[in-house]
């Protein structure tokens, strides 16, 4: 079988900018169905934020870097899947700023049945320097790799005893047209029936980062008096496909003083996100 070639990893991609731009995360907002006022309204003393989630736009722009990068293997995107994400945030971002963006290749690990990719995302304040965020895209590459199964350590058992939260979200008819246009995923499997359904999808299937805002939301809401400055960091494994009209229900626990755990099921009681963790603490506005 193939295998990612790993003398890649630490390679780093050319710094990319990008303005920050009102409508674009208003648009956002609207896209995961997030009315939140800080990310809305302009009447706010010291204006409206963009939405942390945003960043799946800016801070993703190296992604079409990685994809098309045939040191890396060739052609290895074609069973690639988006398996999890992780995000920190340490100032908030604004309209009009712009933003610099340098990626790399953290790791590649043989996970038996295939390989897990992970891209590394830094941005910063084009303008200040200042560090404005952290997020790690984690793809695994399906029947690449040695091809050798491993045995699974059993996972710990979570202790649940300290319930947080309980919200839900009903997922639109047309929600994947919505968060494609501001977050830039235009996938085909998202907003085109006859190519999901060529490929076994059996129809379009919601984009994992907006279940994800979903959830971050969610956490937002519940544990942060609506106030997205004081989540720190986020991060979620991506178990299931979310489908148009999906209603989900997103349950969190306390795991620590300052720390959340979360998932997320649909009306079917199918888990979507597994695994989800949530560290509160203060963001620079």
């Amino acid at each position: 079988m193939p295998e990612l070639n790993k003398a890649t990893i630490g390679k780093k991609y050319p710094p990319l900018e990008m303005d920050i731009e009102l409508h674009e995360t208003i648009y956002y907002a609207v896209g995961t169905n997030d009315p939140n006022p800080m990310y809305l309204d302009g009447t706010r003393p010291g204006g409206v934020i963009a939405p942390p989630m945003y960043a799946v736009k800016y801070g993703g722009a190296p992604i079409a870097h990685v994809m098309f990068d045939k040191s890396i293997g060739e052609g290895f995107f074609a069973t690639l899947v988006h398996g999890e994400q992780e995000m920190e945030w340490f100032k908030a971002v604004k309209p009009g700023m712009k933003l610099k963006c340098e990626g790399r290749i953290l790791s590649i690990e043989d996970k038996g049945s295939g390989e897990l990719l992970s891209v590394e995302s830094n941005v910063t304040d084009a303008a200040t320097g200042d560090k404005i965020m952290r997020e790690v895209f984690h793809f695994f590459v399906r029947g690449w790799g040695k091809m050798e199964k491993k045995a699974k350590a059993p996972e710990p058992a979570e202790d649940r005893s300290k319930p947080a939260f309980t919200a839900k979200e009903n997922v639109l008819t047309g929600q994947t047209f919505l968060y494609a246009e501001p977050s830039g995923d235009h996938n085909p499997i998202h907003v085109n029936v006859d190519f999901a359904n060529k490929v076994g999808l059996n129809g379009i299937i919601l984009q994992g980062l907006c279940t994800m805002a979903f959830c971050h939301k969610a956490v937002v809401q519940k544990m942060c008096d609506g106030n997205p400055l004081k989540l720190k960091k986020f991060f979620v494994r991506f178990s299931k496909p979310v489908r148009p009209g999906d209603e989900l229900t997103i349950t969190g626990w306390w795991t620590g003083a300052k720390t959340l755990g979360f998932e997320a099921q649909n009306q079917k009681g199918e888990f979507v996100i597994k695994g989800g963790t949530a560290e509160l603490g203060d963001v620079t506005p």
